[in-house]
């Protein structure tokens, strides 16, 4: 049983081979181990080294058809095995699925679901003690039911506390609820606690919180007695822009949170906080100007961390200060 047997590679230009040579020549002979190794090593680590430009061709004469196939078979095992051995040094020595996936061609939905799925939004099944599905569960929906049945802000406080369906909070330290005079005026809100709120449990601390107590203290007013304020996020997330599925998640908290606290004017000072308040409308909101919403006079302004970064974003905080202050003299109605 022998084989016979050319091995020539080339270059593929315009899906055509070019310049062919040869590689390896055989002669009639049996397939020693060495050879053998040659052809099934060498020449698959070469094809999957070079796949998109080098073309190989293998010219055989068949002396004996069993050790043909036997030959084809062992390439093929090999090349596979060369192939594995490629993506482990690449890094990739784990399977995760089936079927190869291509993160790059995932649609924008699919993202959204998966990240749904993350937070917890996805619809899940509980089992019953028969065996049965249950209904499916909605975590915003939980959130709703949770933020209505509470009727003071204890109750809101404990009914966030015990809200597990948002993953991040296990890197925050404290839940960060509001501080201020309950019934206050005024209602402060902004995005996501700071690392210093979560520090001190309590929203607008550290120097954007002191930045913000002379502000209010350059009109008369300060949070220990005149101004309520709280965060969309009752705890600090990763540092990155907040996902549209997480502001879905805590609106029915922060619109509770609002309903209690019954204030007469809004300060917003974040996008996120707007957009949980106005949804698709939050758009249109500007800062510096006047807006209805939820039966309250509604400002938007920035946030104190923002003009500690962007200084010269003071001159229009201070406007809309002014804006603020003017109001109130006038009468909240």
């Amino acid at each position: 049983m022998s084989i016979s047997f050319r091995v020539c590679v080339g270059e593929i230009k315009n899906g055509k081979d070019v310049g062919m040579c040869e590689l390896f020549n055989s002669q009639e002979m049996s397939m020693g181990k060495g050879h053998r190794q040659h052809f099934l090593n060498d020449v698959p680590k070469l094809w999957l080294t070079h796949s998109d430009t080098i073309a190989i061709r293998i010219h055989a004469v068949v002396h004996n058809e069993c050790t043909m196939t036997r030959i084809a078979s062992e390439f093929n095992d090999v090349l596979a095995r060369c192939y594995l051995d490629w993506l482990i040094e690449l890094g990739a020595d784990e399977a995760i699925s089936e079927e190869p996936i291509n993160f790059y061609v995932l649609s924008r939905e699919k993202s959204n679901q998966a990240m749904s799925s993350r937070l917890g939004s996805s619809i899940t099944s509980k089992i019953s003690n028969t065996g049965t599905a249950s209904a499916p569960i909605d975590p915003i929906e939980v959130a709703a039911t949770l933020a209505q049945d509470a009727q003071d802000m204890t109750a809101l406080q404990s009914a966030i506390a015990t809200f597990n369906h948002y993953p991040d909070r296990q890197g925050a330290r404290n839940l960060v609820f509001a501080d201020g005079i309950i019934g206050a005026h005024i209602m402060i809100i902004g995005d996501v606690p700071s690392r210093e709120d979560d520090d001190a449990g309590k929203s607008f601390s550290g120097a954007a919180g002191e930045l913000l107590d002379n502000m209010l203290k350059s009109i008369g007013l300060s949070r220990s007695e005149t101004v309520y304020m709280t965060n969309l996020m009752p705890w600090r997330p990763p540092n990155r822009p907040l996902r549209d599925e997480e502001i879905s998640l805590f609106k029915p908290f922060l619109l509770r949170h609002i309903e209690l606290a019954n204030p007469e004017i809004l300060v917003v000072m974040g996008r996120a906080g707007l957009k949980a308040i106005f949804g698709q409308q939050a758009r249109s909101v500007h800062r510096g100007q006047w807006h209805q919403a939820l039966n309250k006079q509604v400002l938007l302004m920035d946030h104190p961390a923002l003009l500690l970064s962007e200084p010269l974003r003071k001159r229009d905080a201070w406007t809309d200060l002014l804006s603020l202050k003017s109001v109130l003299d006038c009468g909240l109605n």
